[in-house]
């Protein structure tokens, strides 16, 4: 969450105060070209990744994360190139000013991370750690995924309880008392260290 909130204002400081010099020092028609010019870039380059490199990264993220919880084989919504892209993605379509938000990939970013750590290995890249066997079956990869999107939830709007609830009520079919309180330590640490490295 502060990697992709980073990127984010990144480009939107590039963009705002790349304006205002122009702006100053210049005319306000290239003022103008340059803030069109460069959102266009951005959303041009959020676009392509998705179109070209993983489609399935279109979209917030978060009915394929449901779909995935209540049973539904997506392929390809918990790989590491949809990571990458979803990150990137979102990050460009923000930070160009678009009217969207990074919550929604947030939950998306979150689940696949979840499912990453669970599995302990990676197919695209024929890695094995052999660390994590224990948790290589569907159960627990469901578990870690509903753990990751409530983290997600819970790191875009700073608020624990905030994702434990929306997992609880929106999103999971399945659900167990202890998970509920590991899901909520798991959340409170995401915001804890999110928060940390904000200040």
């Amino acid at each position: 969450g502060f990697s992709l909130h980073y990127l984010i204002h990144f480009f939107s400081f590039i963009k705002y105060h790349g304006n205002r010099w122009l702006l100053g020092h210049t005319h306000v028609l290239i003022g103008w070209m340059f803030n069109v010019s460069f959102s266009l870039a951005l959303v041009y380059g959020s676009t392509w990744l998705v179109v070209h490199v993983a489609p399935e990264a279109a979209g917030a993220g978060v009915s394929e994360v449901m779909a995935y919880l209540n049973g539904c084989d997506i392929p390809n919504i918990l790989t590491l190139k949809t990571l990458v892209v979803k990150f990137l993605s979102a990050a460009l379509a923000v930070g160009s000013g678009l009217p969207v938000g990074p919550e929604g990939p947030m939950v998306h970013i979150g689940a696949i991370m979840a499912a990453g750590l669970s599995q302990g290995h990676s197919t695209h890249l024929g890695w094995d750690s052999g660390l994590l066997r224990r948790f290589q079956n569907p159960k627990d990869k469901r578990d870690f995924v509903t753990a990751g999107a409530a983290v997600g939830v819970a790191t875009a709007f700073s608020a624990p309880v905030g994702g434990l609830l929306f997992m609880f009520e929106e999103v999971a079919s399945f659900w167990q008392q202890s998970l509920g309180w590991q899901i909520f330590f798991a959340c409170m640490v995401s915001v804890l260290t999110a928060d940390t490295l904000h200040s």
